[in-house]
């Protein structure tokens, strides 16, 4: 190995958790970063980890039963659950089960889960550090879930142009809620 030198990736790690205080009524919880809003950096996230108590995954119990979760560059409010489509989400998840039949006879079903992001274009997801916020929201669930995640990052230096771009992003959601 004489010579070779090894490239860190993720140069960063942040571990986050969300768990809701009422069942079915979605959380979000904020990236806790010593960077400002008006720092021109911005977050490059190239994997996301997610970890969920199998006690929640208990819960699970027939086709209506789902759990939530993932990345948004905003909360929508206390309550409000994000949809796959909803505006600043980043990556959304949901955990739920198939049955076939009788409600005894499913299995589990991971949908819409995604969490390596180095073959995105730019190698990963893109978001302001002062604007990352973890979520969840069990729906149709008899107690209340959460997830736990471990982000794995680099921090890079926006030019002028790319921080306006973001900037102007948070102002129209603020705004007029986009």
């Amino acid at each position: 190995m004489a010579g070779k030198s090894l490239k860190d990736v993720y140069g960063q790690v942040a571990a986050l958790s969300c768990v809701e205080s009422v069942a079915g009524t979605a959380v979000y919880t904020q990236f806790d970063s010593s960077i400002n809003s008006n720092e021109r950096l911005m977050m490059l996230i190239h994997k996301v980890e997610y970890f969920i108590d199998p006690a929640n995954l208990q819960l699970i119990l027939d086709s209506t039963d789902r759990i939530r979760f993932g990345l948004s560059m905003w909360s929508l409010g206390a309550g409000v659950a994000p949809l796959y489509n909803s505006s600043g989400v980043l990556d959304f998840n949901t955990i739920g089960v198939i049955n076939y039949g009788a409600a005894s006879n499913g299995q589990p079903l991971l949908l819409e889960h995604q969490k390596d992001f180095t073959s995105n274009p730019g190698g990963g997801l893109i978001s302001h550090p002062s604007n990352l916020f973890l979520f969840v929201v069990g729906i149709s669930l008899a107690s209340v879930v959460g997830v736990y995640a471990r982000v794995h990052y680099t921090t890079l230096p926006l030019k002028d142009s790319d921080y306006a771009e973001l900037y102007n992003m948070q102002i129209l959601k603020t705004i007029i809620g986009v």
